[in-house]
């Protein structure tokens, strides 16, 4: 049995789609694999989608990889309708694939553009996610951000296993360590990548800096003023 946690699967499906792998993508796809609730349902495939059989031309993907024409098919179909894929790649290609097939203009160009959170957060997503939901939601912002979360793990009969968390040992968004997989490995620079490009991260490390020297110079000027330096310092 294997999982692997949202933030794979966000990664396997922003390079399926061939979209910027940016922090606000990452963070987009995996607060939506958690509004669709697929941690534990649909192996592989945790956005819930139905469509059972995938073919695609030959494509580069974002990180340069050369994909062949090929035509995939899901293991099987739940009664619900949530096709249950092998792997987390072939799940994931199957993700991008649906949201590609022309429903959704909104979503996709948030994704190309990068920037796919902030446009969530605007509400210009809401009647994409009107019609993936069915009228079930319009945003998907306030969901939780939980990447060590593991999806896709399978019973021996094929069917869903229940989620275990953090069983895939991939670090949260961000910079990070802890992880027990070349999958997890990618991700991890992936994110770290992410989330250095972008500008209110730098802002966040300014202000750290700031905060710790200013706390550096205020303990000197305690100390120096009990007398408690052997040694005078400038200031």
């Amino acid at each position: 049995m294997s999982s692997y946690t949202i933030h794979d699967f966000a990664i396997a499906t922003l390079i399926a789609g061939n979209w910027p792998i940016t922090q606000s993508n990452i963070n987009f796809l995996e607060r939506w694999q958690w509004r669709e609730g697929g941690t534990a349902q649909g192996a592989n495939n945790p956005m819930n989608t139905k469509l059972a059989k995938v073919s695609l031309p030959q494509r580069t993907t974002s990180t340069g990889s050369v994909i062949p024409a090929t035509t995939i098919t899901a293991t099987k179909v739940l009664p619900n309708g949530i096709a249950v894929w092998s792997d987390i790649n072939t799940g994931a290609v199957a993700t991008a694939a649906t949201i590609e097939n022309g429903y959704y203009p909104n979503i996709i160009a948030a994704l190309k553009a990068g920037d796919a959170s902030e446009a969530d957060a605007s509400g210009s997503l809401a009647p994409d996610f009107s019609k993936w939901s069915d009228g079930e939601y319009t945003n998907i912002e306030n969901e939780p951000l939980n990447p060590n979360d593991s999806i896709g793990a399978t019973n021996p009969d094929g069917t869903p296993a229940e989620s275990a968390a953090g069983q895939a040992g991939v670090v949260t968004p961000g910079l990070g360590i802890g992880f027990s997989s070349v999958s997890g490995f990618l991700s991890a620079i992936s994110g770290a990548v992410g989330w250095l490009t972008t500008a209110k991260n730098w802002l966040r490390i300014g202000e750290m800096l700031l905060g710790v020297a200013l706390s550096v110079i205020g303990l000197v000027l305690m100390f120096k003023g009990k007398g408690a330096l052997p040694i005078p310092i400038p200031i």
